[in-house]
């Protein structure tokens, strides 16, 4: 269960709430649902250090909620790369310099992104630059999502422990909120994410909710954030945008009974992950009472069998139709 909880700060860089200071595998690291997620996935491979592969959607991501979330940290956390650079005209010794398109290879380029990034800065390109403020200025086209973004803090941290029954460990834990909105608006029983998506349709988003453990995110937050202030937060909201033009914005709000299974689901990863700690135990995806002599069954699904059947039928009643076009152009039909 949650105790000790309390909110940080708002307008957090979220560079400083991510900073690791304990490596994996000590009890003082922090729990956060990012970090259960990859967990429970396989404990293993988290354990050796695992990361989410960087992306173009990742880090679209990222520039949109700073220049949405906190754009007053832009020039702190980003640099805007030139799109030119001064080289020689030609390879003539003293050959005058002139401006030139900017070229990654060229060794003034390669030193000026070095020097950028030993100042803590990412390097972001116009063209994506531009791309993430049109994103930005179609999403808060939007009544119900300006109407809400106003509504709100923004990069909320909330940290607390969690004393698990099971095997009797405290363990620290965290999240950073996008949005969090105040007392006396409309929406003050909710707290709210921000995602971008390949695809606003629900159908794809329901499913990625799942699949990408959103839903485990929203009950851990909701359940840390109420246990810190006391308020009275049941609901749960995506602030969705469409990662590609025309960047179209989309409002989600989870059910009561996905946020139950996420409830459910951060419970038995946060368990399982104090029994790691307590045994010392971290194990691979084929470490589990299935396995065969340490051999993982793949069974086929409902929805495979299903079609397996269903194609044969298919093919029967082609033949059956084939048969029949043959009797006839042979004049031996019915």
């Amino acid at each position: 269960m949650f105790q000790n909880c309390k909110v940080m700060g708002k307008g957090i860089n979220p560079a400083d709430y991510h900073k690791a200071e304990f490596e994996r595998g000590n009890p003082l690291l922090p729990v956060s649902p990012s970090m259960l997620k990859a967990f429970v996935a396989c404990p293993s491979r988290w354990k050796a250090g695992y990361e989410s592969p960087d992306s173009d959607s990742k880090v679209f991501g990222s520039l949109l909620d700073c220049r949405l979330l906190t754009p007053i940290q832009f020039a702190d956390r980003y640099t805007v790369q030139p799109a030119t650079y001064k080289g020689p005209e030609s390879t003539k010794k003293d050959a005058p310099l002139i401006d030139k398109p900017w070229n990654n290879n060229a060794q003034v380029c390669r030193d000026w992104c070095t020097g950028q990034r030993e100042k803590g800065r990412e390097i972001v390109r116009l063209d994506d630059l531009a791309a993430v403020d049109a994103a930005r200025t179609r999403l808060l086209a939007d009544p119900i999502l300006a109407a809400w973004h106003e509504a709100c803090e923004t990069q909320v941290w909330v940290a607390g422990e969690w004393y698990d029954e099971g095997t009797e460990l405290t363990v620290p834990v965290r999240c950073l909120l996008d949005y969090v909105p105040r007392l006396k608006t409309e929406y003050d029983e909710c707290l709210g994410d921000l995602k971008t998506s390949a695809s606003g349709s629900i159908r794809f988003f329901a499913r990625n909710v799942y699949a990408m453990g959103y839903h485990l995110q929203a009950a851990f937050d909701l359940a840390l954030y109420q246990e810190a202030t006391h308020e009275k937060r049941n609901g749960w909201v995506f602030v969705g945008i469409e990662n590609f033009e025309p960047w179209q914005p989309f409002r989600r709000m989870l059910t009561p009974e996905f946020i139950e299974i996420g409830k459910r689901s951060f419970d038995t990863a946060i368990r399982k992950y104090c029994l790691c700690l307590k045994k010392n135990e971290w194990p691979g995806y084929d470490d589990t009472a299935e396995a065969v002599q340490g051999w993982t069954p793949v069974n086929p699904d409902p929805w495979m069998e299903y079609e397996s059947v269903s194609n044969s039928m298919a093919s029967e009643v082609s033949k059956e139709l084939t048969m029949e076009q043959k009797l006839a152009a042979a004049g031996l039909g019915a």
